[in-house]
């Protein structure tokens, strides 16, 4: 996807990262939202992020950098920004710094972290077959619920419909992207209703 050919350019300049949020507020501001949630994995967007790498990330530049440009675009344009923070399902060992970083920020304001996030596929729903995702973002999202955490998370849009029930009852989420799968089924859509 555009994905791959994006972020490379943006990964670990800092300072184009911070213009790319103001201008992401600027773009809210001439579609008349007066409210808004900004979703990014700070990972990705991190020197040496990338999904095949290996390197050690520093996320926390990142958000600081998104951060300054959502609250300098409030400023100018102002729309109300705050920031949700996505694991990314091959990358577990991301996990638990997106919950240290939400916590640590989540009162934060102006453009605090309000909730975090898994995207880029639904294997980690999958115990059986894919254990090491599942397990460490299982773990790290049991920890954001004890610390009180705002959940979304992707669910059944290409994967199984079960795995929309694991979100709201093993991942706490109370948010789902996507989620379409359900539509097949009535009982489960009327039990997430």
């Amino acid at each position: 996807g555009n994905f791959t050919i994006f972020i490379p350019i943006v990964r670990g300049n800092l300072v184009l990262i911070e213009k790319l949020a103001m201008d992401f507020v600027k773009r809210q501001a001439k579609q008349n939202c007066i409210y808004t949630e900004v979703r990014y994995s700070p990972h990705l967007l991190a020197e040496g992020g990338d999904i095949g790498g290996s390197a050690k990330v520093d996320p926390r530049p990142v958000v600081d950098a998104v951060t300054r440009g959502l609250r300098e675009g409030e400023k100018f344009y102002g729309v109300k920004v705050n920031q949700i923070l996505c694991c990314i399902n091959w990358k577990p060992d991301w996990a638990d710094d997106v919950v240290d970083i939400a916590h640590e920020r989540r009162n934060d304001f102006p453009c605090s972290i309000v909730g975090i996030d898994i995207a880029a596929g639904e294997e980690h729903f999958d115990e059986d077959n894919f254990s090491e995702l599942h397990n460490p973002h299982n773990k790290a999202f049991q920890r954001a619920q004890e610390l009180g955490l705002n959940v979304t998370i992707h669910a059944g849009e290409v994967g199984d419909s079960n795995f929309v029930r694991k979100a709201v009852n093993e991942y706490g989420a109370t948010r789902i992207g996507h989620g379409y799968q359900i539509a097949k089924e009535p009982n489960l859509m009327e039990e997430m209703r």
